[in-house]
């Protein structure tokens, strides 16, 4: 018994069952993006379920996509539009965010002078800053269900090719 569970708790097993998590929800995404085709307008649901897929796959491994996914769970929180949407709004969802890696800091899941929470706030930012005009642009695609799909599928690639590389 203590053979099955100390294999089971290695780094190695622990980012292959991570990869296909990834790959799952990817492969669920998409499935519903081919068969569901939900207006974004009336379901922004990608941001969202993309963070809560990285939040699922942290849970097995947190010292990789702990951060991502609190960010992008909170931010995509703020475009469902049960409440109307303010900038205000989105600076308390990335202030949560930030809350909840610096509460994962303190725990050892991460490394306190982690640099992706100000990358993922700039890369907000820079999506909502009006002159850019990026958001009407990628808006579209970011709050469909296409976004978590292709997003996981090829994010849980990378992972299976690095986990087995280091095999």
């Amino acid at each position: 018994m203590s053979t099955i569970v100390s294999r089971l708790h290695r780094p190695h097993n622990r980012n292959m069952v991570q990869s296909y998590i990834l790959l799952g929800f990817g492969v669920i995404f998409l499935l519903g993006a081919l068969l569901l085709r939900l207006n974004f307008r009336a379901y922004p649901v990608g941001l969202f379920l993309f963070g809560l897929g990285l939040l699922v796959a942290a849970a097995v491994n947190p010292t990789r996509l702990v951060i991502a996914g609190l960010i992008y769970t909170f931010v995509g929180v703020t475009y469902f539009r049960l409440i109307p949407f303010d900038n205000a709004l989105l600076i308390i969802a990335i202030s949560l965010a930030l809350l909840g890696i610096a509460l994962m800091a303190r725990k050892g899941y991460i490394g306190a002078g982690a640099l992706t929470p100000a990358i993922f706030a700039f890369l907000v930012g820079l999506i909502q800053y009006p002159p850019t005009g990026i958001a009407p642009v990628i808006a579209p695609f970011i709050l469909s269900l296409w976004f978590p799909g292709i997003a996981l599928l090829v994010l849980g690639l990378v992972y299976w090719f690095l986990s087995i590389r280091k095999a």
